[in-house]
């Protein structure tokens, strides 16, 4: 069976939760072809193998509110030869260019969020986005707090299918050497943030949160707020706390993790539908500290068991949260522990894998 993933970008090079799942998805699920449909971020179609995984990199023209315009995709999406299409959201340009390859092909959409933060384009999309989502065969989430939380999902609920992300956890259970070095390298207690450097993931939030606290932050990740966020830092005069360490690949990613104390992700928007770093972090056995934003972050961080959840955008009680449980080693070491079973019980990439197959056979 052939399935095409369409997404707006994809890793590499692109380092992004989505871009990430997908490939995990193309690489680790057997018995299918995979081919992906992305954007080239220039003005040439590039066709890639990457280890037998045909990728084809669209034109692409302009960028508006970070979706690519790639008008090659309708004709690229009929000539694909996929017996089943696997479109991931939000991607505006990508759904609307599906409804104009008028493709019989059965379609699955992955729900990822809503559009966040472009109030302007929503009355424009959303007309699109609801034919899209009617043609869809199933609607893939990550939790069912979207599914219940989500106004655009609510005339599609019949087909509505939770399939939470998943880690390999005995990957993340067993604890790097080089943990051991970073945690001599850094002033302790220490935060690890993961993720891209993007408005909606509250880093400004937290920075103004470490000014209270006494520990040391270390992010991991790049993004186009990278620069504003070290002059914060600079200004706020919290360089010391607050170390800016560029992206990481996945083994010093899980080294960091296990160096850590807390793991934070201080979300301030829906665009925050699960948080996939958080839950490698909480398969590390590392507790986290996130915001209640309404998806699936809550799901999967519970408040007082596997970490502390706190009010999206609240610095002081991000402050506070961060303090109570660096004060506690045996309350953090209770809910790393939690965290740890809860990943093994409920986000493994087996059942991901698994659930993600029969979906595609029943189709």
């Amino acid at each position: 069976m052939r399935i095409l993933h369409a997404f707006k970008d994809y890793f590499p090079p692109t380092r992004g939760g989505i871009e990430h799942h997908i490939h995990d998805v193309c690489h680790s699920l057997k018995g299918f072809q995979f081919a992906v449909l992305t954007s080239s971020r220039t003005k040439k179609q590039v066709i890639d193998n990457d280890e037998g995984v045909r990728v084809i990199r669209a034109a692409e023209y302009a960028r508006p509110v970070s979706t690519p315009y790639t008008p090659s995709w309708p004709k690229l999406i009929r000539d694909s030869g996929a017996d089943v299409l696997h479109f991931h959201m939000p991607n505006p340009f990508g759904e609307l260019f599906y409804l104009r390859s008028r493709s019989k092909v059965p379609m699955v959409a992955g729900f990822y969020s809503e559009i966040v933060g472009r109030e302007f384009a929503k009355p424009l999309f959303r007309p699109f986005q609801q034919s899209f989502l009617k043609k869809a065969r199933h609607v893939i989430v990550s939790s069912p707090r979207l599914a219940e939380s989500s106004e655009s999902l609510q005339p599609h609920r019949a087909k509505v299918v939770v399939i939470p992300f998943g880690v390999d956890v005995s990957e993340w259970t067993e604890r790097p050497e080089e943990a051991d070095a970073i945690k001599e390298r850094y002033p302790g207690p220490l935060l690890v943030f993961v993720g891209r450097l993007v408005y909606y993931k509250g880093l400004d939030v937290l920075m103004q949160a470490m000014r209270t606290v006494e520990a040391t932050c270390l992010v991991l990740g790049d993004g186009p707020l990278r620069k504003s966020l070290e002059g914060k830092a600079a200004e706020l005069a919290i360089r010391h706390k607050v170390v800016f360490l560029g992206e990481k690949d996945e083994s010093m990613k899980k080294a960091f993790m296990h160096a850590a104390d807390l793991f934070v992700l201080p979300s301030t928007s829906r665009a925050e539908s699960f948080g996939i770093s958080m839950m490698e972090a909480m398969a590390c056995g590392t507790p986290a500290i996130s915001t209640e934003v309404g998806t699936g972050t809550s799901w999967l961080n519970q408040n007082n068991a596997t970490g502390i959840v706190v009010s999206p955008g609240d610095a002081s009680a991000l402050a506070g949260a961060i303090k109570a449980l660096l004060a506690e080693p045996q309350r953090r070491a209770e809910m790393g522990h939690a965290a740890s079973e809860r990943v093994r019980q409920h986000f493994t990439r087996f059942a991901m894998l698994e659930s993600l197959a029969t979906l595609y056979r029943s189709i």
